[in-house]
């Protein structure tokens, strides 16, 4: 049984955007032009239902899906997938990617070069190293203002 409406029209995979009612990622926010302050990647488990894989304080975790929308700002929550979707096998390779992950410590300074993660690092990655494919550019902050 489903636990959030948009569940029906997910797919492993898909990437979420949310926005997030706190200090911090609201300076995100602010810094990117956008509402967006958080990212992960949905999952469906046959056991747990919809997870989202994520880099969030303190560290890299799978979320129910419920919890992850409901940490957002009124539920705010935008799905996007890559054109055509991925592959069964690509879902398989950001899984094992996601779990290699599993535990890192988030850094709130937002280094790309750091062995920590931050979100948007987190998913970046998780789509070059296991599907192959760069989802966005890299930017830094000072470069945005």
């Amino acid at each position: 049984m489903p636990t959030h409406p948009v569940e029906k029209h997910l797919e492993s995979g898909d990437i979420l955007f949310t926005s997030i009612h706190n200090y911090h990622y609201r300076l995100v926010a602010r810094a990117t032009g956008s509402p967006t302050s958080h990212v992960g990647i949905a999952f469906h488990d046959t056991e747990a239902g919809w997870l989202v894989a994520e880099s969030g304080v303190p560290t890299v975790r799978y979320t129910p899906l419920a919890k992850f929308v409901a940490r957002s700002d009124q539920s705010w929550l935008v799905v996007r997938r890559l054109r055509g979707g991925v592959s069964q096998s690509q879902v398989q390779a950001l899984r094992e990617y996601c779990d290699s992950h599993l535990g890192e410590l988030y850094h709130l300074g937002f280094d790309y070069t750091s062995s920590r993660q931050f979100c948007s690092k987190f998913t970046y990655d998780a789509y070059l190293h296991a599907v192959g494919v760069e989802i966005g550019m890299l930017e830094s902050f000072h470069s945005l203002l």
